[in-house]
């Protein structure tokens, strides 16, 4: 069986598949400090509870994703007790996000002899989406926030 000449033999193989498998545009280097990956982590935790937020029940993604994310948080050099808290915010904040938004159609029904539809329940929480997302930023970037209570009694 004739490969062709630009075919690796079977010693180049691995070789071959590291090279093809690498970017072939030059990168920029730039110095990555160890607390930019700690936010570039914590933000991509913070996307991953927010997006399931949207789809599924805030004790089912606590479960998934806690023993996954609390030890590599913890690693990185966030306090548990912040990683906590910036797992319930963004988890709460999907919660009110279409396209389930779970939240707000728990409003809707208890309140069933209200006219209110829906999406005037979604117009109103538009104001506690943004304090929540400012919430989350805050704490994410001022951490001692969120452990400042729990410290007053030691």
């Amino acid at each position: 069986m004739d490969r062709g000449a630009s075919w690796p033999d079977d010693e180049r193989l691995p070789a071959a598949i590291h090279f093809w498998s690498q970017p072939q545009v030059p990168r920029l280097s730039m110095p990555e400090s160890r607390e930019r990956r700690q936010y570039q982590v914590l933000a991509v935790m913070v996307l991953v509870w927010f997006l399931l937020g949207c789809i599924i029940d805030s004790i089912s993604i606590l479960l998934i994703t806690v023993p996954v994310f609390a030890p590599i948080a913890v690693d990185l050099g966030f306090h548990p007790l912040a990683v906590a808290i910036l797992g319930i915010l963004p988890v709460e904040t999907g919660l009110l996000t279409p396209p389930f938004g779970i939240l707000v159609f728990t409003v809707k029904a208890a309140l069933p002899d209200e006219p209110m539809s829906v999406g005037d329940i979604f117009r109103g929480s538009i104001a506690y989406w943004f304090a929540l997302i400012a919430v989350i930023v805050i704490i994410a970037v001022f951490p001692g926030i969120a452990t400042y209570l729990p410290t007053l009694g030691h």
